[in-house]
Formats: C-alpha cells, sequence, structure tokens
C-alpha cells in the first residue's frame, strides 16, 4: 500500500506564478509515472507559464 499526501492552496496568487526550472523538472519526473496524457497537459501548462511554446519529447 502506498500513502500519498496532497494540498491545495487556498488563497491562490494571481496571475499564477510559474515554477522554477528546477522545481518544474521535479513536477515532470514524477509525473513520469502517470498517463502520456497528463505529462503533456502538465508540460503544456508549464511552458504556458514560462511564456515558451509547447515542445514534444
Amino acid at each position: 500500500m502506498r500513502i500519498a499526501s496532497t494540498y491545495e492552496v487556498v488563497r491562490k496568487k494571481t496571475p499564477e506564478i510559474p515554477p522554477s526550472d528546477e522545481y518544474a523538472n521535479i513536477l515532470l519526473e514524477g509525473a513520469k509515472r502517470l498517463s502520456k496524457s497528463y505529462q503533456q497537459q502538465l508540460q503544456a501548462h508549464i511552458f504556458s507559464l514560462w511564456g515558451k511554446e509547447k515542445t514534444t519529447g
């Protein structure tokens, strides 16, 4: 059995603050255990926060 903890920010900043390169890499590395579709959505969202076009790879 695996136990996971999650959290949700109650008072979110607007506009959303982009993650650092280091944190984005941690998120994307962890997402490798999830569906390819979710990985692509997460990558696209991070890139949109950074103001970059989506790339695949």
